[in-house]
């Protein structure tokens, strides 16, 4: 069995993630935690991007329709959702 650890940083502003079995303390792509990111703005999707890759495997959509695609299609573990969106805002995609 592979154990996860998950050690936050001083008020949560770095964390490590590491394999008990991984002598370099690395997580393959395909084991990582997938996020989608859901904003009109790309220069907004990139920034997130950024800060998130390292650990996480990012995903985008531009607008409501292609993020309800992307949860069916890639359901990731958690999404960030803008409510201003084109098409269908935030809160319709959450209903649907």
């Amino acid at each position: 069995m592979i154990g996860v650890s998950v050690i936050l940083g001083h008020q949560g502003n770095s964390s490590e993630i590491c394999r008990d079995n991984d002598p370099i303390g690395g997580i393959k792509v395909e084991d990582r935690f997938k996020i989608l990111v859901v904003d009109d703005d790309p220069l907004i999707r990139e920034l997130i991007q950024v800060y998130l890759e390292e650990e996480f495997l990012v995903i985008h959509a531009e607008n409501g329709p292609k993020a309800i695609e992307k949860v069916q299609t890639d359901e990731p573990s958690l999404v960030l959702l803008d409510i201003m969106l084109p098409v269908i805002n935030g809160l319709g995609v959450c209903k649907q």
